[in-house]
């Protein structure tokens, strides 16, 4: 949390000998205060997180909290939002979040990831010359040329991919000590 989030502090009570007084932290942004309040679990064990509500909100929560417990009783999912009791019921659809139903078709982002691999390794240069400062072939056209044109399918193998790709290492690193 920075200091530029908070925008008032200060303790309340009198200052006694071996007494803890509780903290009032008044924060700029009500989402910076929703999610301190959502994460208060897990703060140290001694530091304990709670809304300030007025006089009268505190009364009115007080008045609410038998009702509250009677819709718990039926049943009911009841809570307390500010000073206004709010009760629904368990079927309710208006609780689920709205979710994308999942498509019928294979991995949509392995076929993705395919295609890609499929764009880059479709490069035909022209005279074999590139930008200056760029090598003359790519990467992917080394690997092109050591696993054949279906290369992407071995990618997807993991374990396979990982030896292929140590052996070339080696490979490369003996090249360039003999260079």
């Amino acid at each position: 949390m920075n200091s530029q989030e908070i925008s008032n502090i200060y303790r309340i009570g009198k200052q006694a000998e071996n007494k803890n007084r509780p903290v009032v932290v008044s924060l700029t942004t009500q989402w910076k205060k929703h999610l301190i309040l959502q994460n208060k679990s897990r703060f140290p064990s001694k530091i304990y997180v709670k809304e300030d509500y007025s006089k009268e909100t505190l009364e009115k929560r007080k008045q609410l909290m038998s009702q509250l417990e009677e819709e718990k009783k039926k049943g009911n999912i009841a809570y307390l939002k500010h000073d206004k009791l709010i009760v629904k019921k368990p079927g309710d659809n208006s609780r689920d979040k709205r979710r994308r139903e999942p498509s019928d078709s294979p991995d949509q982002t392995t076929q993705f990831k395919s295609d890609l691999a499929k764009k880059v390794t479709l490069w035909y240069p022209r005279e074999n010359t590139r930008k200056p400062g760029r090598p003359k072939s790519r990467w992917s056209d080394d690997i092109r040329l050591t696993l054949g044109p279906f290369w992407t399918r071995v990618a997807e193998d993991r374990a396979q991919w990982r030896e292929l790709e140590e052996a070339y290492a080696k490979r490369h690193a003996e090249l360039r000590d003999i260079l």
